[in-house]
């Protein structure tokens, strides 16, 4: 009787554990999960997340467009002018005083024709702007302008300049460097993103 009495106290010692364990914030809080694991809105979630890539995205278009701009000849061209020495000595040139002298040396000169001016003679002031002009015209300056003022890189970067390709490459560059966008990308190739969710962890 004593090993009855013992399995008996044994067993009421585990049914007493059992009832305490049924009571416990341990249970309720393994049954809330066991729920919320075995629901059809976790399953989901769990479900879109793990399939959720930077594949098909919005911002892998985003990317894809970029690039696109970032190859498009007419946008490199631009690109390439914008940098260079000539333009910088173009738009030096057509602020300078000498351009300005030019111009009013050839407006001066265009009055009257060559023939004119050649019957006035060599000592007239009207020869003499002649002159004048055809030096200053013949400068390097002058060829210099004249001649990348009628170039095709100047057409194609006062084409680009203003236009609707430029301005979207320039808003695609601003989203993608963004911080926010970048994190999105990040997350959106993290193979583990289902693993560092708050759901996960539970």
């Amino acid at each position: 009787t004593a090993k009855i009495e013992a399995a008996h106290e044994a067993l009421l010692a585990d049914f007493s554990m059992y009832r305490e364990f049924e009571q416990s914030s341990e249970l309720q809080e393994y049954l809330e999960l066991e729920l919320l694991i075995n629901s059809a809105a976790f399953k989901q979630k769990k479900v879109e997340l793990q399939h959720l890539s930077l594949k098909g995205s919005r911002e892998e278009a985003l990317l894809k467009e970029l690039k696109k701009l970032d190859k498009n000849s007419l946008l490199r061209k631009y690109d390439a002018i914008l940098k260079s020495e000539e333009l910088k000595r173009f738009e030096k040139i057509s602020v300078s005083e000498n351009l300005k002298h030019y111009k009013e040396l050839k407006a001066a000169v265009e009055i009257h024709s060559y023939a004119a001016i050649r019957k006035k003679g060599k000592e007239s002031a009207e020869y003499a702007l002649y002159v004048e002009f055809q030096q200053v015209k013949k400068s390097a300056e002058i060829q210099f302008f004249k001649h990348f003022r009628m170039s095709s890189a100047l057409r194609n970067y006062e084409l680009m300049e203003d236009s609707p390709e430029l301005k979207r490459r320039e808003e695609l560059r601003n989203i993608t460097a963004s911080a926010e966008f970048n994190a999105r990308v990040a997350y959106l190739e993290d193979n583990q993103k289902w693993d560092n969710t708050e759901e996960a962890a539970k």
